[in-house]
């Protein structure tokens, strides 16, 4: 090409003008990505780790083993989501409603404001697809990256025990975040709408006492899920584990006769 200082590639071409493999699929002008097709028609080639299906991100191996790029923060081996860093150092996108810092999904909005991602492959279930096709239910996710750990990641790399929550965002802060990226002790939870009370909020911006929380399944019950999907009178919640005892557990998994009849023991010995 006139004009032009780069290295041939073949055909007399560099890459830019024309010098790279096409599709060996009739009438595909795009680029061969590996065994000669392009990614539409299945170019590409696979991760290297027994079993895996996915395709090979760089090095031989999928992100999930591996692959890909990483953060480019000193010290940080988390694969890089965008901007050359992972979520943890800033990396990928967030969601573009205004004050929102979760992750965008695709449409570039967080679940909560109407983003969209893969579901779950099981016939039914409308849960978003946390890996291998399926929600974490029906078996999806990926292991955590800590050894000997079998546990679920929950984000970066790692699942809860191991680091995988987010943090507090007050600074020195190690405690668990929870609403708005603050811990307990900072203001992370929300308080019930109630006039005057102080409880924490469940669904529907109040506590169960309240009405907050999920509803009972039975059609017409308006009573709060205690566990199940039903309420107490359906058949929800937990019984006590004395054998052949049906009433409800307290704290300790048992009801409030037995939790007595514990105490008293301890008394006597």
């Amino acid at each position: 090409m006139n004009g032009c200082t780069k290295k041939a590639i073949r055909y007399g071409l560099c890459s830019g003008h024309g010098g790279r493999a096409r599709c060996k699929v009739e009438g595909c002008e795009k680029y061969d990505r590996g065994q000669g097709k392009c990614k539409a028609h299945g170019g590409g080639y696979f991760c290297k780790v027994p079993g895996c299906k996915k395709k090979d991100k760089g090095g031989g191996l999928c992100v999930a083993h591996g692959g890909g790029k990483k953060c480019y923060v000193e010290g940080c081996t988390t694969p890089c989501v965008g901007g050359g860093r992972c979520k943890l150092h800033g990396g990928g996108r967030r969601c573009q409603a205004e004050g929102c810092r979760n992750w965008a999904l695709n449409g570039g909005r967080c679940k909560q404001h109407g983003g969209t991602g893969k579901r779950c492959s099981r016939r039914g279930c409308d849960k978003h697809d946390q890996g291998g096709g399926y929600c974490l239910a029906h078996g999806g996710g990926f292991t955590c990256t800590f050894p000997d750990c079998t546990k679920k990641q929950i984000r970066f790399g790692r699942c809860c025990a191991h680091g995988g929550k987010p943090r507090c965002t007050v600074e020195g802060c190690e405690r668990l975040g929870q609403a708005r990226g603050l811990c307990k002790a900072h203001g992370g939870t929300k308080p019930c709408n109630f006039p005057d009370c102080t409880r924490k909020a469940n669904s529907g911006g109040h506590c169960i006492r309240h009405g907050g929380g999920g509803r009972c399944k039975t059609e017409g019950c308006v009573k709060t899920n205690r566990g199940g999907g039903y309420c107490k009178a359906h058949g929800g919640g937990k019984k006590c584990t004395v054998p052949e005892c049906n009433e409800w557990a307290i704290g300790g998994g048992v009801c409030p006769q037995h939790e007595l009849f514990a105490a008293a023991a301890v008394v006597s010995v």
